[in-house]
This record gives C-alpha cells, sequence and structure tokens, in this order.
C-alpha cells in the first residue's frame, strides 16, 4: 500500500446516476488534492488527482478542506492512477 500526502481541496460526496437502461448506479465519494509533483529536471509541478475513497473512510475528511492529508492508496494502470483503500 502507498500513501500520498497533498492539500484537500474538495470533497465529493458519494452520488448515484442514471444509465441509458434506467439502471442506477451508486458511486464513490472522491478526494482531490493537490501534490506536489517532482519532474525529471527537478522542478516541482503542482498536480490536482481524484481519488475515490470507501464509503466509510469519506466522513475522515470533512473537516480538512484546505489542509495536508496523508491517504493511503493503490495504483490503477501504466500511467497510475490512485484510488483510497
Amino acid at each position: 500500500m502507498l500513501k500520498i500526502t497533498g492539500i484537500l481541496l474538495n470533497l465529493i460526496d458519494k452520488s448515484e446516476y442514471k444509465k441509458e437502461d434506467g439502471l442506477v448506479v451508486p458511486t464513490k465519494g472522491k478526494l482531490q488534492l493537490l501534490l506536489d509533483e517532482r519532474r525529471a529536471n527537478g522542478t516541482i509541478t503542482k498536480v490536482l488527482h481524484t481519488i475515490s475513497v470507501p464509503d466509510e473512510k469519506l466522513p475522515l475528511y470533512k473537516d480538512k478542506i484546505n489542509k495536508v492529508v496523508e491517504v493511503d492508496v493503490g495504483i490503477i494502470s501504466k500511467q497510475f492512477s490512485f484510488y483510497g483503500v
């Protein structure tokens, strides 16, 4: 498991959406974190990541907007995407 650290900019609550066939699909809550990423030449850039988290962990972040937080994550794909664990 990995941990990432960044500034929590936004919380996106879990919701539902309806597919074209009428099936209602739930979505996970998400965190939007602003991270510092070091480039190959040593410069640092700011990158926004939207990370889905388990429903039971979303309340842990409600009072941490604009603060530095640490999130347990896993990686999906060759070019990575984070997901909360």
